[in-house]
């Protein structure tokens, strides 16, 4: 089904929909929670709660490493990263589909430009959820 979608194969309607709109908000529903996860226990550790994980997991990579008691931020951290990672392959996998079955769909070229566009700026405002 995935090769298909990024093919272009399935109709502009099923992959702006479905694999679009719809597959976005799960991952990002997930991503946050898992983000949400990581900052609680960076909160609740008394350090300063910085938003940007990527920054923090730079700073703090070999503490974590070699913390035993914290182990629940290591599962929050482990499923974000995993989460994350899944989320931008998807992610590219979906605008690469919309796009070719964009340029495909034999309706007007308002409603390709406008699903292009409208996934463009989801896909950007999803990649909150990650960082």
């Amino acid at each position: 089904m995935l090769k298909k979608l990024a093919n272009g194969e399935l109709s502009l309607k099923l992959t702006f929909w479905v694999f679009g709109l719809l597959g976005y908000f799960i991952f990002f529903v997930f991503t946050s929670i898992t983000h949400a996860g990581v900052l609680r226990y960076i909160c609740s550790a008394g350090q300063t709660c910085s938003q940007n994980l990527i920054l923090y997991i730079l700073t703090h990579f070999i503490k974590l490493m070699m913390s035993g008691t914290q182990s629940g931020i290591m599962i929050y951290l482990i499923a974000h990263l995993l989460l994350s990672t899944s989320f931008i392959f998807y992610m590219y996998i979906t605008l690469a589909g919309l796009w070719k079955s964009a340029a495909s769909y034999e309706g007007a070229a308002f409603w390709a430009w406008s699903a292009k566009i409208i996934m463009v700026c989801i896909a950007l405002l999803s990649l909150k959820s990650i960082f």
